[in-house]
This record gives C-alpha cells, sequence and structure tokens, in this order.
C-alpha cells in the first residue's frame, strides 16, 4: 500500500484540497455577509416606514373624526384652549386659534373641543383630560373663512373652518445622524363647511 499524494482519490474519491477549500469557505463567507448585510438594512427600512405608517394612519383617523364633527356642528367657537381652559377670540378680531369647540345643539355646556400642542387632543365637556388622536403634531391651526377663503372676524352662518396640521417625524436610524434631530414633516390643510347651520 502506497501513501496517497496530496490531492489525489483515495481508494477512487476525489476531494478538495486544502486552498479550494479556503477559497470556497472565503467566497462563502462573503455572500453571507453580504446577505446579513442586507437583512439588517431592510430591518432599519421597515422599523422607519412602519412608524411612518402608523403616525400617519393615526393622523388620517384624527382628521376624519374632526371633519365629520365640524360638518355636524350647529356652532363653533375658535380660540386659545387646552385641557383646562378655551378662550375664544375676542368679538371683532380675527378668529384663527390652535383650538375649537364644536357645540352640537344650543347648550353651550356640551361641547367637544379639538387643540394642539405636540399632540392634537379631542376632549368633551365632561372629560378631565384630553385624548391623544395623532401625536407628532409641529403646528395646528384652525380658522374661520368665508367662501373666498379670506378670514373671517364675526360669526356668519355659512362661515367655513380651515384646518392647517403639520407633523413632524424624527428619523429613527441608529446612528450618529440620529443625534442631529434629522425629520422630515408633511402638512395637511383643509376647509370644511358645516352641514349644520345656526
Amino acid at each position: 500500500m502506497t501513501p496517497a499524494r496530496y490531492g489525489a482519490a483515495v481508494d477512487g474519491i476525489a476531494g478538495f484540497s486544502l486552498p479550494e477549500l479556503m477559497i470556497t469557505l472565503a467566497v462563502f463567507m462573503m455572500v453571507l455577509g453580504g446577505v446579513v448585510t442586507t437583512h439588517l438594512f431592510g430591518l432599519k427600512m421597515f422599523q422607519l416606514t412602519q412608524s411612518k405608517i402608523i403616525e400617519s394612519d393615526d393622523a388620517r383617523r384624527a382628521i376624519g373624526l374632526l371633519t365629520d364633527e365640524i360638518e355636524r356642528a350647529v356652532d363653533f367657537q375658535i380660540g386659545q384652549g387646552g385641557t383646562n381652559y378655551f378662550t375664544p377670540n375676542v368679538a371683532g378680531g380675527v378668529r384663527q386659534g390652535n383650538s375649537i369647540q364644536l357645540y352640537f345643539g344650543t347648550n353651550t355646556n356640551q361641547f367637544v373641543r379639538y387643540y394642539g400642542g405636540t399632540d392634537l387632543k379631542r376632549m368633551t365637556n365632561g372629560g378631565a383630560q384630553g385624548r391623544v388622536l395623532a401625536s407628532a403634531l409641529k403646528t395646528c391651526l384652525f380658522s374661520a373663512e368665508d367662501y373666498r377663503g379670506a378670514l373671517l372676524t364675526n360669526n356668519p352662518p355659512a362661515s367655513i373652518v380651515r384646518v392647517d396640521l403639520e407633523f413632524y417625524y424624527k428619523l429613527a436610524f441608529y446612528s450618529r445622524a440620529a443625534a442631529t434631530n434629522l425629520g422630515e414633516s408633511y402638512s395637511y390643510q383643509t376647509r370644511i363647511a358645516r352641514t349644520a347651520q345656526d
């Protein structure tokens, strides 16, 4: 029996040499590294788009509810407001503010209030706290307009409510760029005519 030469077949079975195995393993590791890197990038993009989609969906639902209630309101007041207070604009002043209070009947003690800060919130006259409808709010402005888009200082029956909302999202990448508060925003603007009039 003679010893097998390097790279020769043993008992008629051919095999790979050590350099061939090392090259194959190196190519396999590069392909595997590329697959893992692509997968991690996909997870980051999924996380970024998922948070944007969830926040956009919340904003869409909030705007739908707001639109429905403004259309059904018998009367409304615009001014500055929050959870515990509401100050309507003075008579003769421009009807514009961060809050709108809606009335669905003649009793002004029963109302629904929408107001903005860092979140768009909704509360009723019996509610102790406002319910967050949409978060990441940068700007919230309610205005009363006429059919031509001119701001109103009085309360004619056919007034239109203009809603300007701007939402801001921070980008959620795990890098040094996150420390610079990079983000993007989108604006929503609509004009809503009330179907129930004074």
